[in-house]
């Protein structure tokens, strides 16, 4: 088990970063209450709408025409919708229609009539829990299920878009950054680019981290007017990253492997872009074909071939956990399917420049709960390197834990006055 210590925040250097590193739990202790990946699945949730005039707002899932076939198909197959994970169905679904199971099967394993060891047909169509299965027309398949779940995924996690107001959390987390501080989210949802916006329209306050991300992203552009050169260095002195590990809600990518395009992220958020609510609005400028939002599963092996911008993101992340002498993982759970990021963290770890240095480096948990805490400690633990578990444990009593963003912010509001501000431009 991990060596932790509640509330324990140290000083850092005046002039250093902080890598704030962001999950599930994160969103979901905001005003928008976004929904992890336990009890994601629900005929009752609230998901986006956006009608002919382009209001926003939010309607059941149940009034969706075909999510809620998708869900009784899912609960056909894994069992009740209130006990499953997400990130578990993902995983399966994924793996089983473009990943190593893709030929196993060509009919949907949850409603298709299988033969059974017996011949009565009395039997064959009745399963063992009592209840009879009809048969699926021919065609169905898991690949239709995964990019409905997909649909689902980014109309229950858009909801906060059709609302204008801001959360007060999570403004504060964000007024408590410099700069020069990282943030690394595995989330797909906006939040952080949904605050940005409001701050920029209300008050001119803008984010340069948010601006680099979309000049990343999009088509390769042979003029530095347009777009990042060939060749640069990753990391920029005086600014820190903010990166999307898994994808984001507001990223398209032509699905065609033919198309030039299918290797390439364009940001609806970009300056610039022309994306629109309407299917019609949003095609590929060099086949017509309707745009796929780029969600990354949590499966061992990451698409970095399919998206090589995102290979980019991946390093930035690991720049900006090696030079912050502090890391904070918010709502982060480790998930053990994840393993690219548990990699990340554990190469992270191991050049990690803190260690050689007495009295710097610490790492803290934020999560719901002590008990929460605890579990998302033990699992980062066996992520970090053996020299930083030595350091922690010797220096600093183990890994900082806090058991709400609340009492993370009160310690922040104690400890970190002596930061040096960002330069005014």
């Amino acid at each position: 088990m991990a060596p932790t210590v509640k509330d324990n925040l140290r000083p850092i250097p005046p002039a250093s970063e902080i890598c704030y590193f962001l999950g599930a739990g994160f969103s979901a202790a905001s005003r928008y209450r976004l929904p992890t990946a336990e009890g994601f699945l629900s005929p009752d949730a609230l998901i986006y709408c956006c009608n002919a005039l382009n209001q926003k707002g939010t309607i059941r899932v149940s009034d969706h025409p075909d999510l809620p076939q998708l869900l009784s198909r899912l609960e056909a197959r894994y069992g009740e919708l209130r006990s499953l994970d997400l990130e578990s169905i993902m995983s399966d679904l994924y793996e089983r229609s473009a990943g190593i199971g893709q030929p196993w099967s060509t009919r949907d394993p949850a409603l298709v009539d299988r033969e059974l060891p017996f011949k009565a047909s009395d039997l064959r169509r009745i399963r063992p829990d009592g209840i009879p299965l009809h048969p699926a027309p021919e065609g169905s398949d898991l690949g239709r299920d995964y990019q409905l779940l997909l649909l689902y995924i980014c109309l229950r996690l858009r909801v906060p878009e059709g609302r204008d107001d801001e959360c007060p959390l999570v403004q504060a987390l964000l007024e408590t950054q410099r700069v020069r501080d990282s943030i690394v989210t595995l989330n797909y949802d906006t939040i952080i680019e949904h605050h940005r916006g409001q701050r920029r329209d209300k008050h001119g306050v803008w984010d340069p981290r948010v601006d680099v991300l979309h000049y990343y992203l999009g088509l390769p552009s042979p003029g530095h007017q347009t777009g990042p050169r060939m060749l640069q260095q990753v990391g920029v002195e005086g600014r820190g990253f903010y990166a999307k590990l898994h994808g984001s809600l507001n990223w398209r990518s032509c699905p065609r492997p033919i198309c030039p395009n299918h290797w390439y992220i364009e940001s609806t958020d970009r300056p610039g872009s022309d994306a629109a609510e309407s299917s019609e609005a949003g095609r590929c400028s060099v086949c017509g074909s309707l745009p796929e939002t780029v969600i990354i599963p949590p499966v061992a092996t990451k698409p970095f071939d399919r998206f090589p911008k995102l290979r980019l993101m991946w390093l930035q992340a690991f720049r900006a956990l090696s030079r912050a002498p502090r890391w904070v993982f918010i709502g982060v759970s480790f998930a053990p399917t994840d393993m690219q990021l548990r990699s990340l963290v554990r190469a992270a770890s191991e050049d990690w420049f803190p260690t050689g240095i007495a009295g710097v480096g610490q790492v803290c948990v934020v999560n719901k709960g002590d008990k929460g805490c605890h579990e998302a400690a033990d699992r980062l633990w066996e992520c970090l390197s053996p020299r930083v578990q030595r350091k922690l444990s010797s220096e600093a009593a183990g890994i900082a834990t806090f058991a709400s963003i609340e009492d993370y912010l009160g310690a922040v509001q104690s400890t970190d006055g002596h930061r040096e501000p960002d330069p005014v431009c």
